[in-house]
């Protein structure tokens, strides 16, 4: 757990719909040094702070009035336009009115004073209150799918006292919730975040925007990172969210077909390595990790995504499921 100097600066306060009652009196950034506020580093751009016993997600508190993302020209780095903030606040809404245990309620967003030097909007910064029907630990506030190596799993499987049917039902379950919050915002005519500028994709849609945290009765895993959603339905992204899933079911696939590491052109690999070498492809889902150097799904006879039965427990989560609570000792 980093933590992070913060300061005050120029600029205002903005809550979400003009109701909700923000604790801060002016708007945060990142700062080098000095003591004035310490939070939890959440990325480059963001922090998680407590204030009067509640926690709050700052998103866009780098700004920068030069500096642009994935060297686009474009899109500002450090920080978000204003119409972003707006588009994270509605998006979190829509997902806290789909199921009470989303992770933040939309609180509102701080407005600097400055603009980007590519667009006439203001730089603005998200503030997210985390959902106060959830008990919180500091430790793994911020827990994110990418970091989540399930250790266990890997442990049990070496040891041949893997329980497969007790993996497979937490890994569909993890592709259910996927799918539920994804349906909530289908159901609002939103997409979750994927563009094309100047020939290059940018997506949101990978496991580092999955954030997993336990609630009272398990576990659950969400989306997060809504600045980039569209006001409209995009079908090419379930090929990305399937492709951000398949690691998952090819392990599923590993445990209950292999034992030991498998050969590998001239090496020896073992099968969950093979499995997140799919990973690696999770902005072309098309490939089958040529990037690699060899196919899994052709090395292990793997049916593919399109077949199994976690496609389908994602899909009953888009038609509105409600999964069932994963196992907080599997991460």
């Amino acid at each position: 757990m980093n933590t992070v100097i913060l300061k005050e600066t120029e600029g205002k306060v903005i809550p979400f719909n003009g109701q909700v009652k923000l604790p801060f009196k002016k708007p945060f950034v990142k700062a080098e040094q000095g003591i004035e506020f310490e939070g939890i580093n959440s990325g480059i751009r963001s922090a998680v702070v407590k204030i009067n016993n509640e926690f709050y997600k700052l998103k866009g508190i780098a700004p920068d009035a030069k500096k642009t993302h994935c060297n686009d020209g474009f899109t500002p780095f450090g920080c978000q336009l204003k119409s972003g903030a707006e588009d994270e606040l509605f998006a979190t809404r829509c997902m806290i009115e789909h199921y009470e245990l989303a992770p933040y309620e939309p609180a509102g967003y701080f407005q600097y004073e400055m603009k980007h030097e590519c667009s006439d909007e203001l730089l603005c910064a998200s503030v997210l209150r985390f959902n106060p029907k959830i008990r919180w630990k500091i430790s793994s506030i911020d827990t994110r799918l990418r970091n989540v190596k399930f250790e266990k799993i890997r442990r049990d499987y070496d040891r041949g006292t893997i329980d497969a049917e007790q993996v497979k039902n937490e890994f569909n379950k993890l592709a259910q919730w996927i799918g539920f919050w994804y349906g909530a915002l289908e159901k609002n005519n939103l997409s979750w975040g994927t563009t094309y500028r100047n020939g290059i994709m940018d997506t949101s849609i990978h496991n580092d925007n999955v954030l997993l945290y336990g609630v009272k009765e398990g576990a659950v895993a969400s989306p997060v990172d809504f600045d980039d959603v569209e006001h409209e339905k995009n079908s090419f992204e379930l090929k990305l969210l399937e492709g951000m899933l398949r690691p998952y079911d090819l392990k599923i696939y590993v445990i209950e077909n292999f034992k030991g590491r498998i050969k590998v052109n001239s090496a020896e690999m073992h099968p969950f390595d093979i499995a997140d070498d799919f990973q690696k492809c999770i902005n072309n889902p098309f490939l089958d990790c040529a990037i690699a150097g060899y196919s899994p799904q052709e090395l292990l006879n793997y049916p593919g995504f399109e077949k199994s039965e976690m496609r389908c427990f994602f899909q009953a989560g888009r038609k509105g499921e409600i999964p069932g609570f994963l196992e907080k000792s599997l991460f």
